[in-house]
């Protein structure tokens, strides 16, 4: 059964002039779906002429106008991850424009997708300075990987960054032994979701 989602959509009139002025943005919604995708229909109830369309491919509308009370159909495509194929959640919107551009409604659009997965593990380094490595295994594609984060609780543990192979961390360790440190990585979603993983340093 398909879905009504009821806006009421009041126009305004505007005069002329060399610039038009920005439109005023209101987000009158927003709606969470799962990862296999959706249907609704959006009923728009107000006066004049109103135009819809998409920010991303995938929420597809019929874009084109629609005067005083009308309803349009949004398909939100599956966001299910497949081998090679990484989805993870993400945000678009439905846009909801004025004729003359004074205003614009948005409804904002959040599918669910795969659950980020990263795995430290823990290792031992040499009593030596220098430039050390530790195996990290994850389901994040590389575009993900460059946004990871770390951190370490000691101070003979600095430069932490992502190993260049895409499966480890690599990080600077100061002359010493008989002492740990622990490494956690950082991802943080598109939707501001933190997902950690920690390990041990030993020397």
């Amino acid at each position: 059964m398909k879905k009504y989602l009821i806006i009421f959509f009041a126009l305004a009139l505007s005069a002329c002039s060399k610039k038009a002025p920005d439109p005023v943005v209101t987000v009158l919604e927003e709606r969470t779906l799962s990862e296999q995708g959706a249907t609704f229909m959006v009923l728009v109830s107000g006066r004049g002429v109103w135009g819809v369309s998409a920010s991303d491919d995938w929420i597809q509308v019929e874009e084109r106008y629609y005067k005083d009370e009308a309803a349009f159909e949004v398909v939100c495509k599956s966001n299910e991850s497949s081998i090679g194929d990484h989805r993870f959640c993400r945000t678009g919107k439905i846009l909801i424009d004025s004729w003359d551009g004074t205003r614009r409604d948005e409804v904002i659009v959040h599918q669910e997708g795969l659950v980020p997965e990263i795995t430290l593990s823990p290792v031992t380094v040499g009593t030596s300075a220098g430039v050390y490595s530790m195996p990290m295994s994850s389901n994040l594609t590389d575009r993900e990987r460059k946004c990871l984060s770390f951190t370490t609780d000691s101070p003979w543990i600095s430069d932490l960054k992502y190993g260049m192979d895409g499966e480890s961390v690599v990080f600077n360790a100061a002359a010493g032994s008989g002492r740990t440190a622990t490494v956690t990585v950082i991802f943080t979603d598109v939707w501001g979701r933190k997902y950690t993983s920690e390990a041990k340093v030993t020397q």
